[in-house]
């Protein structure tokens, strides 16, 4: 499945979500993510099925995960139960910042495919 969209500016939030779940994402997704998301909003947002959930427990609520590619790059869609997002916005972790290592910025259209 290949999603589509275009890059958008998010509140600011992913680095301290991605830090507090991030050994959960390495353990459960394989690789450690870089400390943000990066944020998509798409036509239609994915029915998306199976996913890997990472919970750490306490106040913080699961987040489920999808794995996926952007490139050649992994990835992972994550949709987590609490968020400020509307619906047609979904973030995306990676190892690395995507609109640094492809020249990216707000307003670009981007491509991720579903594994």
């Amino acid at each position: 499945m290949i999603i589509t969209g275009k890059i958008v500016k998010g509140f600011g939030e992913g680095s301290f979500y991605v830090g507090k779940y991030g050994q959960l994402f390495e353990q459960a997704l394989g690789f450690l993510p870089f400390a943000g998301t990066l944020n998509v909003k798409v036509e239609r947002k994915p029915e998306l099925k199976n996913p890997i959930t990472v919970s750490p427990g306490g106040s913080f609520k699961p987040v489920h995960c999808y794995l996926a590619k952007i490139g050649d790059m992994r990835c992972a869609i994550v949709m987590p139960e609490a968020t400020r997002h509307p619906k047609d916005v979904i973030e995306i972790i990676a190892p690395v910042s995507v609109k640094q290592h492809y020249s990216l910025k707000d307003g670009d259209k981007i491509e991720c495919s579903i594994e």
